[in-house]
């Protein structure tokens, strides 16, 4: 009987880990669909949501995708990042997505979250902001729970960085450097 679970439990293991993919710089990212709710929208009056996509063909200029617990403490741990490339590189040279794992928000505070999307997407309109609410990406990246991850990619969609947790100043510089070598 204990063998029966034991090869039970192997076998889930395996499927779950076969239906992942790691990140791994110098490959494209693993392709990801999210429809629920899917990407913000502003029209200038109202919200709406729409399936999303990794593109996978890349955006044609650097791509910056930062994907995140929906919590204070994973959003702290991009800050310094997001406000190093405020301040050094100019707007409209690269692509910023912002994935939102509602997945791991606080118990209650999801519509706290939403509001706080909805006042960013109106401060940063030309930026992409996705709300997964079944953390689709951190199973299909095997990203660390309630965390942050930062994912550069270049021109055509294939890594160039990647980092889970907070970055120190050391690493914001090599991301700048590195972003600036692939604007155009």
């Amino acid at each position: 009987m204990i063998r029966h679970c034991l090869f039970f439990l192997t076998l889930v293991s395996v499927s779950l880990a076969s239906s992942a993919a790691e990140v791994t710089v110098g490959e494209p990212l693993t392709p990801l669909a999210i429809d629920e709710p899917g990407e913000l929208l502003y029209d200038g009056e109202d919200f709406s949501y729409q399936d999303w996509e990794l593109p996978t063909a890349g955006i044609g200029k650097p791509h910056i995708l930062q994907y995140l617990a929906a919590t204070t403490a994973a959003r702290d741990q991009t800050q310094a990042f997001t406000d190093a490339l405020e301040e050094n590189l100019p707007t409209g040279t690269f692509h910023v997505t912002t994935v939102l794992n509602l997945d791991q928000a606080l118990w209650g505070t999801s519509g706290f979250v939403k509001s706080k999307v909805r006042s960013n997407k109106k401060q940063y309109p030309q930026s992409t902001i996705v709300l997964d609410e079944d953390g689709l990406g951190q199973t299909t990246w095997t990203l660390a729970p309630k965390d942050a991850a930062v994912i550069i990619m270049d021109a055509g969609g294939t890594v160039l960085f990647f980092q889970e947790g907070v970055m120190d100043e050391a690493e914001i510089e090599v991301t700048l450097t590195l972003l600036k070598q692939h604007i155009k």
